[in-house]
């Protein structure tokens, strides 16, 4: 939304009439400062180590994910991760940027069908696997799988 429209609006005149014309400026200018401000769960903001990937799992509104992140440096055979990949069952929602040897990588598949596309991300690999409760596979083993990809 412009900033004009807000400065316009009914609210705003009525605390601008109220206030010198710093004052209002200055706590318009704060008010969008606060508004600005993204807050980051603390696991979003550590990163991975080069020997072990993070695994988080989540469940949901009868949904539960399975979620892994690698270090940066650690690279994917892409045609083994995109097999290992195409064999979950068709239901699941998959969806990961990941470091490959063709470069990084957009894998995104739902409704059974995958588009891998490539990716600006460099901060991590991460891969997400969403399904109904009790349709995914088993983690430790799917993580096995991920990490013979891994060269």
């Amino acid at each position: 939304m412009p900033i004009s429209r807000l400065l316009q609006s009914e609210e705003h005149a009525a605390t601008a009439a109220a206030l010198p014309a710093s004052d209002a400026h200055d706590r318009l200018r704060a008010a969008a400062e606060k508004a600005r401000v993204v807050r980051l769960d603390e696991a979003m903001l550590s990163r991975p180590g080069r020997e072990q990937p993070m695994y988080e799992t989540a469940t949901a509104l009868g949904y539960t994910t399975l979620g892994w992140r690698w270090h940066p440096d650690t690279r994917f055979n892409l045609d083994r991760l995109t097999s290992v990949l195409d064999r979950l069952s068709p239901g699941l929602r998959v969806k990961g940027v990941l470091h490959t040897d063709a470069g990084w990588r957009l894998y995104n598949r739902g409704d059974g069908a995958a588009k891998l596309e490539p990716s600006v991300w460099r901060l991590d690999s991460r891969l997400e696997v969403i399904g109904e409760a009790g349709s995914l596979p088993e983690p430790e083993a799917l993580q096995v799988d991920l990490d013979a990809c891994a060269e």
